[in-house]
């Protein structure tokens, strides 16, 4: 019920169908009225939204490190690389029936493109506690070059924390370190790719696997 204040032309304050007006310092005001949703959620939206729960606490380890924007080269795509990695991860790398979700690490993408993969690649705990990943030099496979630039990830379930360098090696050198001192006795799931010398362009990564650091 609503109440007209000066006459049919006036302000009127309380909800009329789906108008609400009040005043507020001395004017008249009408907004739509809020509604009130009772449907339940269906199990397919209730799915959805625990997935989608599931993949923002993985992906925020990666939030504002601007990594997926050099790590997915957009190639005309709409959306961030963020958001293409975000897309990989739910359609492709979970596994499970709601509410029992689980990552499956070897699916999921840390970089994205049409340069070739990275081959022989491992990874594997240094006495000093890093971590070292080593792969075959393939210069001259296909479009892949030496001066290749290696894309080394390692994410830390426990801690929800991701290190990673795309500085430490070429396709040319084999090895590179990524430094972990800081996180000894802590297990880690680990990823290696590529990036061209001038970051255009990428290589889907490999899952290199399970590291305690």
């Amino acid at each position: 019920m609503a109440t007209i204040n000066s006459g049919i032309l006036g302000g009127f304050s309380g909800k009329v169908g789906t108008v609400t007006g009040y005043s507020r310092y001395g004017k008249n005001i009408m907004r739509s009225a809020t509604s009130t949703v009772t449907d339940k959620p269906t199990p397919g939206r209730l799915a959805q939204r625990e997935k989608v729960k599931m993949c923002n606490a993985f992906m925020k380890a990666f939030a504002r490190t601007g990594f997926f924007s050099k790590t997915f080269p957009h190639y005309g795509q709409g959306g961030s690389g963020y958001n293409r990695a975000m897309g990989i991860l739910l359609n492709k790398a979970l596994y499970g029936n709601y509410p029992d979700y689980g990552i499956d690490y070897e699916k999921f993408l840390v970089s994205c493109g049409p340069l070739p993969e990275p081959s022989g690649a491992a990874a594997n705990a240094t006495p000093s506690h890093d971590i070292l990943f080593t792969w075959t030099n393939n210069t001259g496979e296909g479009t892949a070059k030496a001066g290749d630039k290696a894309v080394l990830a390692a994410y830390f379930p426990a801690l929800g924390q991701i290190v990673f360098s795309w500085q430490a090696g070429t396709r040319a050198t084999g090895q590179g370190i990524l430094p972990a001192q800081q996180l000894q006795g802590y297990t880690a799931e680990t990823w290696l790719g590529f990036l061209s010398a001038d970051e255009k362009d990428a290589a889907n990564s490999v899952y290199t696997g399970l590291v305690i650091v």
